[in-house]
């Protein structure tokens, strides 16, 4: 073999080699085995891996609550809008991703412009540990992705260990149904307290409330909570059995379970049910009750919500809590205390329809109040009711009450500027508002009679009212109201200087005689028609 065929058969096998050596060359670390090495030995990662050779792992992504611009991602010279997906099939955007942000909406539903808060690893409240795939939270927010706000610990303990963490979306529902959708409806937390604790932290406990002294004025009273509950069917020869509890609301909003309650028990085993709830919540020989045996002979004095013909069997009772300040959430009758089985049913009867057994659970003319916004009593005034065709007014004043009630009554639209007249009495000059049925002023009245009557009586008389029996007990026998009288109602009015009347936008000389007399105690706040398509009237049907 000639030396130049040896270089060649050299260069041919060096060649061959280097061919070889080429060919079977592959991506970095073998993509970490988390990726398929492509062309140009370039590792294509499995989802949540990414890096040069799929070594680190990809975290979490929650909605940003701070944002940077992004800018021209894909190097085409424009900033596409905000429905242009661009980077698609990224490790970090594996859906893609915009140039521009999203466009937010608000609560009113108006598309705000270029408004941020995109998806981001770890919403951008967080570092990214490339190795475990874990978010580590910045201080003050929590979650997978550090999506949410933590709420306020103390000592470590979330909400002091009173209460609940909640997104603000929850805690709207949980306020009256609220509604709050904005961005950071599921990221913004905060505490929920447990009844009887307050506070950012739930760090407070509210002490125990007591009635406001200015009740006990000597003409004036506290308004108590009253309800009245009927279980009752549609057949005249059904006999309702089983059992019941009954749910009551204290001044903290916390709820208390009786024990079972028969179907057709009297006052005394129902005021002792709800006198035996634990921590107190009731005391002992407070509750007031007064039972009809037949619902369906009640008349409308005593049921004025019913028209006739009473087409209702069964029981009503009515229950008034004089030591439980405040204003009371209703009572809840629960009839289902074996899961979803009834366990209130009627028997005797062989009409399905007559046989089902319902609830009505509603006030009894007032509710009751920790507060008293009426401070203000008219000195030296008593007031009568009186009705005219179209209207009720205020009758029975002197002319020196007249212009005492103008003096207490005052501003009536909080413009203190402006009044709608000046007077002088008792030596001393005063200006007042007439008032209107847009800006009324609004009063308390309450009944001076002495020692009137009442149907509700103690737990220990285990009081039972039959129609036909006008049998009643005095309030030394079972309180309605803190003193020897009914608690008041209020009245808006304004007084009309055509016929020098104060005249009411209620009706309640329906309810009284012409000869009642009442305390007037006025407030210093204002009150305001809101809407004129609602209405609240009486009637004498």
């Amino acid at each position: 073999v000639s030396y130049v065929s040896m270089i060649i058969s050299i260069l041919t096998f060096c060649i061959f080699l280097i061919g070889i050596l080429c060919t079977n060359s592959e991506c970095p670390n073998a993509c970490s085995f988390h990726g398929r090495c492509g062309l140009y030995d370039v590792c294509h990662c499995y989802r949540n891996y990414m890096g040069n050779d799929c070594s680190q792992r990809v975290c979490p992504y929650g909605t940003a609550f701070t944002d940077t611009p992004k800018g021209d991602l894909n190097l085409d010279g424009t900033i596409s809008g905000p429905n242009n997906n661009v980077v698609v099939n990224n490790e970090v955007y594996p859906f893609g991703t915009t140039e521009q942000y999203p466009q937010m909406i608000d609560s009113m539903g108006t598309v705000l412009a270029n408004s941020a808060h995109e998806y981001r690893e770890c919403s951008n409240k967080g570092i990214c540990d490339r190795q475990l795939g874990v978010c580590s939270c910045f201080e003050g927010y929590s979650g997978s992705a550090c999506m949410k706000m933590s709420c306020p610990a103390i000592n470590g303990i979330e909400c002091n260990g009173k209460g609940t963490c909640e997104s603000a979306k929850n805690i709207a529902t949980l306020d009256s149904s609220n509604v709050y959708s904005l961005w950071d409806k599921d990221s913004s937390m905060g505490c929920v307290c447990d009844p009887g604790y307050y506070g950012v932290s739930c760090e407070n406990k509210r002490c125990k409330a007591y009635y406001d002294p200015i009740y006990f004025d000597f003409e004036s009273s506290v308004r108590y909570s009253n309800w009245s509950y009927v279980i009752f069917t549609k057949s005249p020869v059904a006999v309702i059995e089983g059992n019941y509890s009954i749910i009551f609301s204290d001044y903290n909003n916390q709820h208390w379970r009786t024990a079972p309650i028969d179907a057709g028990a009297r006052c005394g085993a129902i005021v002792s049910a709800l006198e035996s709830l634990p921590d107190g919540v009731i005391r002992p020989g407070t509750v007031r009750c007064v039972q009809w045996r037949d619902y369906h002979s009640i008349t409308a004095q005593d049921e004025p919500i019913l028209r006739s013909p009473n087409p209702f069997y069964g029981i009503k009772t009515t229950l008034t809590f004089p030591e439980n300040p405040g204003a009371l959430k209703p009572l809840q009758i629960d009839r289902f205390l074996d899961g979803r089985r009834p366990t209130l049913y009627a028997t005797n009867t062989s009409s399905s329809a007559a046989a089902s057994v319902g609830v009505f659970v509603y006030a009894d003319g007032f509710s009751g109040e920790a507060v008293e916004y009426f401070t203000d009593k008219c000195i030296d005034v008593a007031v009568t009711l009186a009705e005219a065709a179209s209207y009720h007014f205020l009758t029975g004043l002197t002319p020196i009450e007249s212009r005492l009630l103008a003096r207490c009554l005052g501003d009536a639209d909080g413009s203190w500027d402006s009044f709608s007249a000046a007077d002088r009495v008792l030596g001393a000059n005063y200006s007042w508002d007439f008032g209107d049925a847009v800006n009324p002023h609004v009063v308390r009245l309450v009944d001076l009679t002495a020692q009137p009557l009442t149907d509700l009586c103690n737990g220990s008389a285990n009081s039972v009212r039959d129609e036909g029996n006008s049998s009643t007990c005095r309030y030394g026998d079972g309180l309605a109201s803190s003193r020897q009288r009914p608690p008041g109602f209020l009245a808006p009015l304004f007084f009309d200087p055509a016929d020098g009347q104060f005249k009411l936008l209620t009706r309640p000389a329906l309810d009284y005689g012409p000869t009642t007399q009442f305390a007037v105690f006025a407030t210093s706040a204002t009150a305001q028609l809101v809407s004129g398509h609602v209405r609240v009237l009486t009637e004498s049907q």
